[in-house]
């Protein structure tokens, strides 16, 4: 594999994309471009079909394009709501989802080329989202926080609507990381208290607690994966760790670890993982961005669900965040150590 080219953006610079001026509106309160905030502290990025990416803060949400190699950052607001994870883009339409440490969940739509609307505030969480994750036909959200507790939602994104269903409460600490299977009839969970759980839909298609896994590492879990319908991956997150990823198989009916694919990662028993930065993985080439502690690795899957580190970035601390282009020919990241974007072009032999 070549070196990759690598960008540098330091985060204070606000560039307008085709001199367009962007405007973000709250049940029609405006907030204007300003271009001399500083983000204090970018915590995830989310990509789309076009290329666009959102980073936020504590108090700040900003819209970025990137093309042709180029960074520009189209939207910037201020006065917004505390944001914490963003999980995905609709693919249907210009929409998004937050949820922030004010434990609510909102909708956004783009009403036209200049403006997004964002919905009310849903608070159905008694402490921060840690997580989102929404079905392939985008019609219910599944989030997980620091309540212990799985909500589960009917979203409407044509209404930029969200209607609460029911919880699922069998975690006992926070959760950090929520995946589907591809038939998304099996959702998989883990947190902070070093046990994954699986869940099952009932004959009604209501999500039921099925079983809780059994591993060899009973550790902190900040994030989990599917790679086909039978198969996931756990990732270790304690200070002092087996630092690897684990493969689970479905075998007579329940998911087993298979210890001959444990992928061992670079070993660092000087600070935790943190819950930032989700799996990003690319079905169609097999390949998967794994971010754990201080390094983000590029991984090749084999047809048989082996894992390979193609190569990896490492950082000076574990405060990285990051996201996967849907073309899956670049990677940008925000490395808060640093104060600066990144972005690396794939070349894969």
């Amino acid at each position: 594999m070549n070196k990759p080219k690598k960008y540098s953006y330091q985060q204070h610079i606000c560039f307008i994309n085709n001199n367009q001026s962007w405007f973000l509106h709250e049940n029609t309160v405006f907030f204007q471009i300003n271009p001399n905030s500083n983000l204090e502290e970018s915590q995830h990025f989310l990509l789309n079909r076009e290329q666009l990416f959102l980073s936020f803060s504590y108090q700040n949400i900003l819209l970025n394009r990137a093309e042709n190699n180029d960074l520009s950052q189209i939207l910037f607001t201020q006065g917004f709501l505390v944001i914490l994870f963003i999980k995905r883009k609709s693919q249907n339409s210009n929409s998004f989802l937050s949820a922030g440490f004010d434990n609510s969940i909102r909708c956004w739509i783009q009403i036209n080329e200049k403006e997004w609307k964002s919905s009310q505030s849903y608070y159905q969480h008694t402490s921060f989202i840690n997580c989102l994750i929404l079905n392939q036909s985008e019609n219910q959200l599944i989030s997980g926080g620091c309540d212990n507790s799985i909500k589960i939602w009917k979203i409407d994104l044509v209404n930029n609507q969200l209607t609460y269903f029911y919880s699922l409460d069998k975690h006992k600490s926070s959760v950090y990381s929520l995946c589907l299977n591809q038939t998304e009839d099996t959702l998989v969970s883990c947190g902070d208290e070093k046990q994954i759980i699986v869940w099952k839909q009932d004959n009604e298609q209501k999500w039921e607690f099925g079983y809780e896994v059994t591993q060899s590492i009973q550790e902190v879990g900040c994030r989990l994966c599917f790679i086909n319908e039978d198969q996931f991956i756990f990732v270790t997150g304690n200070q002092v760790s087996k630092d690897c990823i684990s493969t689970f198989e479905l075998k007579n009916q329940k998911y087993q670890e298979n210890l001959e694919k444990e992928l061992r990662l670079n070993k660092n028993d000087q600070q935790p993982d943190l819950n930032l930065f989700p799996i990003c993985y690319d079905k169609k080439k097999n390949l998967m961005i794994v971010k754990h502690k201080q390094c983000v690795y590029l991984i090749k899957i084999s047809n048989e669900g082996q894992l390979k580190i193609i190569s990896q970035i490492k950082y000076q601390s574990n405060d990285i965040f990051g996201a996967l282009t849907n073309d899956a020919k670049y990677i940008v990241t925000w490395d808060n150590e640093g104060q600066k974007y990144n972005v690396y072009e794939l070349y894969i032999n």
